[in-house]
Protein backbone atom coordinates (compact mmCIF):
# COMPACT_ATOMS: atom_id res chain seq x y z
CA UNK A 1 0.00 0.00 0.00
CA UNK A 2 1.57 3.57 -0.96
CA UNK A 3 1.79 6.07 1.87
CA UNK A 4 -0.11 9.36 1.82
CA UNK A 5 0.93 12.82 2.21
CA UNK A 6 0.10 13.53 5.96
CA UNK A 7 1.30 10.17 7.10
CA UNK A 8 4.77 10.02 8.28
CA UNK A 9 7.98 7.49 8.62
CA UNK A 10 7.90 6.81 12.72
CA UNK A 11 10.75 4.06 12.29
CA UNK A 12 12.48 1.89 10.31
CA UNK A 13 13.91 -1.71 10.71
CA UNK A 14 16.47 -3.84 9.00
CA UNK A 15 14.95 -7.95 9.30
CA UNK A 16 18.72 -9.45 9.18
CA UNK A 17 19.72 -12.85 10.25
CA UNK A 18 15.92 -13.48 11.44
CA UNK A 19 16.23 -10.35 14.23
CA UNK A 20 14.45 -7.31 13.42
CA UNK A 21 16.84 -4.30 14.46
CA UNK A 22 15.92 -0.47 15.19
CA UNK A 23 17.82 1.79 13.31
CA UNK A 24 19.07 4.31 15.71
CA UNK A 25 18.20 7.24 12.86
CA UNK A 26 16.95 11.01 13.56
CA UNK A 27 14.01 12.30 11.15
CA UNK A 28 15.65 13.69 8.42
CA UNK A 29 17.90 9.97 8.03
CA UNK A 30 14.51 8.08 8.41
CA UNK A 31 13.25 10.31 5.31
CA UNK A 32 16.26 9.80 3.31
CA UNK A 33 16.24 6.41 3.68
CA UNK A 34 12.51 6.09 3.41
CA UNK A 35 13.56 7.90 0.00
CA UNK A 36 15.76 6.20 -0.95
CA UNK A 37 13.90 2.99 -0.72
CA UNK A 38 10.96 4.04 -3.07
CA UNK A 39 13.52 3.37 -5.77
CA UNK A 40 15.49 0.57 -7.32
CA UNK A 41 17.54 2.77 -9.32
CA UNK A 42 21.13 4.01 -8.10
CA UNK A 43 19.96 7.66 -7.27
CA UNK A 44 22.99 10.45 -7.58
CA UNK A 45 22.97 13.27 -4.78
CA UNK A 46 21.65 15.74 -7.28
CA UNK A 47 18.39 13.52 -8.04
CA UNK A 48 17.90 12.61 -4.58
CA UNK A 49 18.19 16.50 -3.46
CA UNK A 50 15.21 17.31 -5.91
CA UNK A 51 12.99 14.66 -5.90
CA UNK A 52 13.31 14.58 -2.60
CA UNK A 53 12.15 18.37 -2.73
CA UNK A 54 9.62 17.48 -5.05
CA UNK A 55 7.91 14.09 -3.20
CA UNK A 56 4.39 14.83 -2.26
CA UNK A 57 4.74 12.32 1.03
CA UNK A 58 7.75 13.94 1.92
CA UNK A 59 7.12 17.50 1.54
CA UNK A 60 3.56 16.68 3.61
CA UNK A 61 5.09 14.35 5.84
CA UNK A 62 3.55 14.49 9.54
CA UNK A 63 0.89 17.20 8.63
CA UNK A 64 -2.58 14.71 10.02
CA UNK A 65 -0.73 15.14 13.54
CA UNK A 66 -0.80 18.45 13.47
CA UNK A 67 2.66 19.54 13.24
CA UNK A 68 4.32 19.70 9.67
CA UNK A 69 8.19 18.03 10.00
CA UNK A 70 9.28 19.91 6.98
CA UNK A 71 13.09 18.67 6.53
CA UNK A 72 15.23 20.20 3.40
CA UNK A 73 18.01 17.47 2.24
CA UNK A 74 20.53 19.48 0.12
CA UNK A 75 22.68 17.58 -2.89
CA UNK A 76 26.02 18.70 -0.59
CA UNK A 77 24.47 17.00 2.37
CA UNK A 78 23.75 13.69 0.95
CA UNK A 79 26.92 12.28 1.10
CA UNK A 80 27.07 12.95 4.66
CA UNK A 81 23.91 11.34 5.57
CA UNK A 82 24.36 8.12 3.54
CA UNK A 83 27.78 7.98 6.13
CA UNK A 84 25.50 8.86 9.27
CA UNK A 85 22.83 6.15 7.98
CA UNK A 86 25.55 3.05 7.54
CA UNK A 87 26.62 4.28 11.35
CA UNK A 88 23.48 3.65 12.69
CA UNK A 89 23.10 -0.01 10.58
CA UNK A 90 26.49 -0.59 11.93
CA UNK A 91 25.17 0.24 15.97
CA UNK A 92 22.22 -1.62 15.55
CA UNK A 93 24.33 -4.59 13.89
CA UNK A 94 26.71 -4.86 16.73
CA UNK A 95 24.48 -4.39 19.37
CA UNK A 96 23.05 -7.97 18.32
CA UNK A 97 26.59 -9.28 17.48
CA UNK A 98 25.95 -9.32 13.75
CA UNK A 99 28.98 -8.81 11.50
CA UNK A 100 27.82 -7.57 8.10
CA UNK A 101 29.05 -4.22 6.08
CA UNK A 102 26.23 -1.54 5.96
CA UNK A 103 28.19 -1.09 2.66
CA UNK A 104 26.47 -4.03 1.30
CA UNK A 105 22.64 -2.44 2.71
CA UNK A 106 23.37 0.96 1.08
CA UNK A 107 25.39 0.63 -2.16
CA UNK A 108 27.28 3.50 -3.53
CA UNK A 109 27.64 2.91 -7.39
CA UNK A 110 30.35 4.66 -8.87
CA UNK A 111 30.00 6.35 -12.39
CA UNK A 112 32.52 6.93 -15.03
CA UNK A 113 32.77 10.40 -14.08
CA UNK A 114 33.47 11.65 -10.55
CA UNK A 115 29.49 11.24 -9.68
CA UNK A 116 28.63 8.82 -7.20
CA UNK A 117 25.18 6.91 -7.08
CA UNK A 118 23.28 5.41 -4.09
CA UNK A 119 20.37 3.12 -3.79
CA UNK A 120 19.64 0.60 -1.04
CA UNK A 121 20.37 -3.11 -1.67
CA UNK A 122 17.59 -4.72 0.35
CA UNK A 123 13.58 -5.59 0.03
CA UNK A 124 11.79 -2.64 1.11
CA UNK A 125 8.53 -2.72 2.61
CA UNK A 126 6.02 -0.33 4.64
CA UNK A 127 3.98 -1.04 7.05
CA UNK A 128 0.91 1.28 7.95
CA UNK A 129 0.15 0.69 11.50
CA UNK A 130 -2.53 2.75 13.46
CA UNK A 131 -0.66 3.20 16.74
CA UNK A 132 -0.06 6.31 17.65
CA UNK A 133 3.00 7.76 19.93
CA UNK A 134 0.73 10.93 21.06
CA UNK A 135 -2.70 11.93 20.88
CA UNK A 136 -4.73 13.62 18.54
Amino acid sequence: MDCGAGEEVAAIYLLIAGKELLLPLPLTLLLLLDYLGRYRLPLSATQIAAGFRMSAFHKGHGKNSGILSHRKISRSGVKEYVKRIRMAIEIALRQEELTFDPRKIIVSVPTVSNEVRYRVNARVEWEHTDDMPYEV
